[in-house]
């Protein structure tokens, strides 16, 4: 009898044990698993078009952002800090003039358009190619839904500009359109700097470190000044800059004008001179770098007129 009982623990025991193997087995089982990105750079680039005499030189190279350095080089960080997904690039000869392209893609516009706007300077002239498009040197430069295109000539010449602009068009009609982010229609147009658009995903003031922050650029009298845009419900991005003002003993007395319905501050940054921020319907907004002569009625503006 004795060994029987002993059998039967046995048998308990072991029955528990695989019911515990079964159950850590099915509990990671069931861990979803993110799935890559979905990747379509590849599939925009144009065939061979004799209706356009456009002609496909070689194959389409893939670049994926873990092998992105050896193609791109130092520049290879400015694509991931967009969260780069993948890059194609071809070779083409269109009405004989020979024309390199890459298409980076993005998760969304805002990140596509985030790192195209970084490539603009100041009060460069911007197309209509995709959402916003501009020319430097040889090269042609467009941001289009989650992509950004570059096309680039060897010389540039009336001829070259022309085959480029042709191919350019071409591709951008297989790219689904979108319009650029919406936020920076917030943004007064009077005294705006052109090109001056930017989005940054991270990082953005230093010793703060604010996200996904929409900013505009102004001048006034030789005087300049930047905008600055970010949705905020919780109030965690007002709270970092409050936390970095109290730290840094920099808070200062609201200047005369600002009335912000909600949460404010005033800070002296060593880098970027007076800021003024506060809450406006779940965004955190304000203006860096700012000079009430002659910046008081634009920035004042701007803040009242956010809370209509």
């Amino acid at each position: 009898m004795k060994n029987q009982i002993v059998g039967y623990l046995g048998l308990i025991l072991l029955a528990l044990a695989a019911g515990c193997g079964q159950k850590e087995k099915e509990t990671t089982q069931t861990v979803p698993i993110q799935p890559p990105e979905a990747y379509y750079a590849d599939t925009l680039m144009p065939p061979s078009m004799s209706v356009y005499d456009i002609v496909k030189v070689g194959e389409v190279r893939t670049v994926k952002p873990e092998t992105a350095d050896d193609y791109l080089g130092s520049s290879a960080v400015d694509y991931r800090a967009y969260r780069f997904i993948g890059m194609s690039a071809a070779g083409y000869k269109v009405q004989g003039v020979p024309i390199s392209v890459e298409i980076a893609q993005f998760p969304t516009p805002e990140e596509a358009y985030g790192f195209f706007a970084r490539l603009q300077t100041f009060g460069t002239p911007l197309g209509i190619v995709g959402s916003e498009s501009f020319e430097s040197g040889n090269s042609f430069y467009s941001a289009a839904g989650d992509y950004v295109v570059t096309l680039s000539v060897e010389e540039l010449t009336p001829q070259t500009s022309q085959a480029r602009s042709r191919l350019a068009l071409e591709i951008n009609s297989r790219i689904e359109q979108k319009p650029k982010p919406m936020y920076f229609l917030l943004f007064p147009l009077a005294a705006k700097i052109g090109a001056s658009n930017r989005y940054h995903t991270d990082g953005f003031l230093e010793g703060v470190s604010l996200e996904k922050v929409y900013t505009t650029s102004y001048a006034i009298e030789n005087d300049t000044t930047l905008f600055f845009l970010m949705l905020d419900e919780g109030g965690l991005q007002y709270t970092k800059l409050s936390k970095y003002a109290a730290a840094e003993g920099e808070v200062v007395r609201m200047p005369e004008g600002f009335r912000f319905p909600d949460f404010s501050i005033a800070l002296e940054h060593p880098e970027h001179g007076l800021i003024v921020a506060g809450l406006v319907r779940k965004k955190l907004v304000g203006i860096m770098g700012y000079n009430p002569r002659p910046f008081d009625t634009l920035a004042i503006g701007w803040i009242d007129g956010l809370q209509m």
